[in-house]
């Protein structure tokens, strides 16, 4: 059997969620299950089913994504709480940048934009630091550079973390070297 190389994640485990993600278990996919109620992925989880523990998780390691949910309500349910989760990032990463003094803002949405004079420096320090950034100049319009820094996968408690990185990272590029 030929089963192409991608994970799947599936939210709903009701009765037509479970047998549609079964039916792709049995086919050979990869599939990622998330139910707001943990009984129904028992059954999925012995016949090789991941089940992940909240929607981060699950978007995390699918690569595409289905919903079987009963009705528009529980729809705007699990939208709420996706962007309760974001909101909470990203009030997080700005909070850990103030802490450091540096003035970053993301009224909505995925992103945090923190202006940076040498964005370039700040990015090259921080990809030496581990962690995966580009500069901002090809999303900004009309703005001073800086970076864009994509919440989606950054938990609120590795925030400080990376607002003390990128700190250091703007603190070095001010320095001059001597000959």
């Amino acid at each position: 059997m030929n089963v192409p190389d991608k994970e799947l994640g599936f939210i709903g485990m009701g009765g037509m969620g479970s047998r549609m993600a079964a039916r792709l278990l049995a086919a050979g996919y990869d599939v990622t299950i998330y139910n707001r109620h943990p009984e129904p992925t028992v059954f999925l989880e012995k016949r090789g089913a991941k089940v992940a523990p909240g929607l981060y998780e699950l978007g995390a390691n699918a690569d595409i994504v289905f919903s079987s949910l009963a009705d528009d309500t529980a729809v705007g349910h699990l939208l709420e709480r996706a962007a309760a989760a974001y909101a909470e990032r990203r009030q997080a990463l700005v909070r850990a940048f103030a802490e450091h003094d540096l003035a970053a803002w993301g009224l909505s949405g995925f992103n945090v934009w923190l202006p940076i004079a040498d964005e370039h420096a700040a990015v090259r320090r921080l990809l030496e630091a581990g962690w995966a950034v580009a500069a901002g100049e090809r999303f900004r319009h009309r703005t001073r550079p800086g970076i864009r820094i994509s919440i989606g996968s950054l938990l609120p408690d590795e925030a400080p973390r990376l607002a003390e990185a990128l700190a250091l990272s703007t603190e070095h590029s001010t320095r001059t070297r001597s000959a």
